[in-house]
């Protein structure tokens, strides 16, 4: 600062829950949440009777959990060994003591357990563990609201899964995936796969579903005022040209044209300005599924 100015008031801002005003209410709800944590895992570790498998993330990055509980309990005690793995990772077992079998547990050897002369009796083969953390993940399920059978509900149901074809080889996987979560029975499997089958023959849309294109499928762009434009299908081609196609599943009508085509000239003014390409190099069409109209925009 020049000679003679006086330094201003500075507030110190610092982005901390400490020393604020809620210091007391953050400390609390981490204190309840340590205490659900420690709960929780109380009640996991001594609810067995006979045998107890835990298994274990080993992730430094997280601080002292139970991966280094457990390795401290072993350095403590000389009974725990670790044991090498095939299908683990990390690739370290702790054990202390041996698996438990079913001649082991008297409770099931007496002879108010005995099985019936006509039951058989079967041992189960072992299985190996996925050490796969990402398989445990909690993912969105495919619920759709709307009533099974309406044209809402075919509409939702046949973008789902339109969101995984890129190509037609795609189409045949993406109704498996269908059929396999539920979404659909096998009657509505063979309907619909046949009818997209043909609609992705059609030698119009053979450019939007081509193997070299670049795609974004269902994803939001974003406009003015908090707004935002979901397309159903983007398609960048190598030559620089950019197609909004946009699927419909009900009945096509002069009102419906018109409201449409306004939808699509929207999505369009929004990818060119979250791209900055040209008008010119954008086009959009609305694609009426059930009937196979294409309306350019």
């Amino acid at each position: 600062l020049p000679k003679g100015v006086a330094i201003p008031p500075i507030v110190p801002v610092k982005r901390d829950n400490k020393r604020t005003l809620f210091d007391k209410e953050f400390k609390k709800i981490a204190r309840s949440n340590i205490m659900d944590s420690l709960n929780k895992t109380y009640v996991a570790c001594t609810r067995a009777q006979y045998e107890l498998i835990i298994y274990t993330e080993n992730n430094k990055e997280l601080g002292l959990q139970l991966s280094q509980f457990l390795e401290t309990c072993r350095n403590d005690n000389n009974d725990i060994a670790p044991t090498p793995t095939e299908n683990c990772d990390p690739d370290v077992v702790y054990e202390l003591g041996k698996p438990m079998l079913r001649s082991d547990i008297p409770a099931l050897n007496s002879d108010d357990n005995a099985l019936p002369d006509n039951v058989e009796s079967r041992i189960m083969p072992p299985y190996s563990v996925v050490s796969d953390v990402d398989r445990w993940k909690l993912t969105s399920p495919d619920i759709i609201i709307d009533v099974r059978g309406t044209t809402r509900w075919v509409g939702e149901m046949l973008h789902k899964v339109m969101e995984r074809v890129r190509t037609p080889k795609n189409l045949k996987k993406a109704f498996g995936r269908a059929l396999h979560r539920g979404m659909i029975t096998e009657e509505e499997h063979d309907e619909y796969l046949a009818l997209l089958s043909k609609r992705l023959a059609d030698p119009r849309v053979a450019d939007w579903f081509a193997n070299d294109n670049r795609l974004m499928l269902e994803r939001s762009v974003t406009i003015g005022g908090n707004g935002q434009k979901r397309p159903d299908r983007v398609v960048m081609k190598p030559n620089g040209e950019i197609i909004i196609v946009d699927y419909k599943f009900g009945d096509r009508s002069d009102d419906n044209d018109t409201k449409y085509k306004r939808q699509v000239a929207g999505y369009k003014r929004a990818v060119c300005d979250a791209l900055g390409c040209r008008p010119d190099c954008v086009s959009g069409y609305v694609w009426y599924i059930h009937s196979g109209d294409i309306l350019a925009v």
